[in-house]
């Protein structure tokens, strides 16, 4: 392969890249609530495999995912082993951001209809 034929590849590459950015970055208000609803469902599976003795069925493990993201944990449900310890303290890192950008995008939501409302009014 000649180095223009190189040249030509990676630009062809470089705009087919660009334009994934562009179509992820148009898509990401649509995509990051069911991304969300995904990772809650996916850690709680991942709790219940790797701590079947504390948490009895998937619904409570849904249940502890949800208050260890939104960083309440009422102690009701605690991991005992060393894995689940360690997977809580990824769940309280992810969980902060995640926790925190669900609430800003619910915010917006609110923002835009109470404009649509205000605007409906004039």
């Amino acid at each position: 392969m000649s180095l223009n034929g190189y040249s030509k590849a990676r630009r062809t590459m470089g705009m087919s890249f660009e334009k994934l950015l562009y179509y992820l970055t148009k898509l990401r208000n649509r995509i990051f609530f069911p991304l969300f609803i995904l990772y809650v469902l996916f850690a709680a599976y991942i709790a219940l495999y790797i701590e079947p003795q504390t948490f009895e069925n998937y619904l409570t493990a849904i249940y502890w995912v949800l208050t260890t993201l939104a960083t309440v944990g009422f102690g009701d449900y605690a991991p005992v082993t060393t894995a689940g310890k360690a997977f809580t303290i990824v769940l309280y890192i992810t969980g902060i951001g995640l926790v925190s950008v669900f609430i800003g995008k619910m915010l917006i939501i609110v923002q835009v209809l109470d404009k649509l409302k205000v605007g409906g009014k004039k």
